[in-house]
């Protein structure tokens, strides 16, 4: 009896291990891609860091991770589990790839996939080794304390404020809080999506305490002056919360609306937007000069549809990329890291068919199951629909869709493997998470990780 006894608690113990790891591996991948460990930068500009290939400590951190989460995989019981990505990312994946053959930056392309994919497959795997709950757990416990730090050094440290008046930034962000994180657009984010987190109990904090946070979160939120997180983090809420109302037999009718409504958005942007920006001003002090950077974007497209540059081989490329044939504008050359547009991006990179797929599998295809999933873990559910409709949003003015290791990128990826896992997924067709019961369910033995 002593033996069964001893052999359960090694079993015990050894499962333990591989769930602390997956934690500590998700926790990592935040931090670091919310700080992208330029902590306390000073007024100096960080662009040029947010390459994907430049900071070789955070590529080792990431190979660290990819390493520790293949011990948790334990593939000789359960070799499905070491995949772990739903087919349809590895469609939109393999539409990468291919955009190599004719990428204009090849090297630094294929350097920003790799990235990309290692990223995306802790993500998965990791929500698939904690579970939904705990999983999202780890992002709240982490973006807390990153939330305590960027409070703690607005309150301390001179350079935590912004203070640089230059060509790129205009005055207005002058003043502007960004805490320990490179600026204050990615700390605005970052506070944004703590608060989504906890509007809908996610970490299980006592309400005060919790009510308490989000309090603290609004107001650094606040002194960012980040106007694009500030505008939408209530547009994540609502929906969010308007989700728990929803009853899946509206999907008859839910899902050919916004089937339709999609379909018009996409013609009116290709009609509209383009005469649209050459009316606007094109300033500086015009969206922060984002209005210049979109015409030099939409002019590319217009001459590329169909296969852009390539995945990764636009931005910070050096004089390959197409930047320097479109604009003379050496701030645009040669100190922008993004087009502050996510989809004029993707489709600048990979063309409009490789937009479409990437919009439909990360966006589309996650918010189709939320509409269809049985009324329960509504909680969960609601926090997916939340951080995918912010993040639908938000890449309007900043780009995060399939930007390598990105804090947004992460959470959109966070929020489709926490959907697949409400919804069930292709190797395990039968073990879908219905609700709290299901998901709290005593764990057994080889089970345990199964359900979070």
């Amino acid at each position: 009896m002593q033996q069964t006894d001893l052999r359960g608690w090694r079993e015990l113990s050894l499962d333990d291990l591989r769930q602390a790891l997956a934690a500590i591996v998700l926790g990592g991948v935040v931090f670091i891609s919310a700080t992208r460990l330029t902590l306390l930068p000073g007024d100096i500009l960080v662009a040029n860091d947010f390459s994907g290939e430049g900071n070789v400590l955070r590529q080792l951190l990431y190979l660290v991770g990819v390493g520790l989460m293949l011990v948790t995989a334990d593939p000789l019981r359960q070799p499905a589990r070491l995949l772990a990505v739903p087919v349809s990312v590895l469609i939109l994946l393999a539409w990468c790839v291919a955009s190599l053959g004719w990428s204009v930056a090849p090297g630094v392309g294929l350097r920003r996939l790799v990235l990309a994919v290692l990223v995306i497959w802790m993500c998965f795997r990791s929500v698939d080794m904690l579970g939904p709950r705990r999983a999202l757990a780890v992002v709240l416990y982490v973006s807390l304390g990153l939330l305590v730090a960027n409070l703690v050094a607005v309150a301390t440290v001179p350079v935590a404020v912004h203070r640089f008046r230059g060509v790129i930034l205009d005055d207005s962000i002058v003043g502007a809080w960004r805490g320990i994180m490179p600026e204050k657009n990615g700390a605005g984010l970052l506070t944004a999506v703590t608060i989504i987190l906890l509007c809908f109990g996610v970490g299980r904090l006592p309400l005060l305490v919790r009510i308490g946070c989000i309090g603290l979160a609004a107001i650094f939120l606040y002194g960012t002056q980040s106007k694009t997180a500030i505008g939408l983090v209530g547009i994540g809420i609502v929906t969010g919360g308007l989700y728990q109302l929803y009853t899946p037999q509206w999907r008859v009718f839910l899902l050919p609306l916004l089937a339709i409504g999609g379909a018009a958005a996409v013609l009116a942007a290709w009609t509209y937007v383009p005469p649209y920006l050459l009316e606007l001003d094109s300033s500086l002090a015009a969206f922060t000069g984002r209005i210049q950077i979109w015409r030099v974007m939409v002019d590319y497209i217009a001459d590329n549809p169909w296969l852009g540059a390539g995945f990764g081989s636009v931005w910070n490329v050096g004089p390959t990329s197409p930047v320097y044939r479109y604009t003379t504008s050496h701030w645009i050359t040669t100190m922008i890291a993004e087009g502050h547009n996510g989809y004029l991006d993707l489709v600048m990179q990979i063309g409009i068919p490789g937009a479409v797929l990437a919009i439909g599998v990360l966006f589309v295809l996650p918010l189709a199951k939320l509409l269809t999933l049985p009324a329960a873990a509504r909680d969960l559910a609601g926090v997916c629909l939340g951080v995918l409709i912010f993040s639908l949003f938000h890449n309007l003015t900043e780009s995060t869709i399939l930007w390598p290791d990105h804090f947004g990128q992460v959470m959109i990826v966070i929020a489709v493997a926490v959907t697949n896992r409400l919804c069930g997924s292709w190797w395990r067709p039968g073990q879908v998470v219905t609700g709290r019961s299901d998901i709290h369910r005593p764990p057994v033995r080889a089970d345990r990780t199964e359900l979070a």
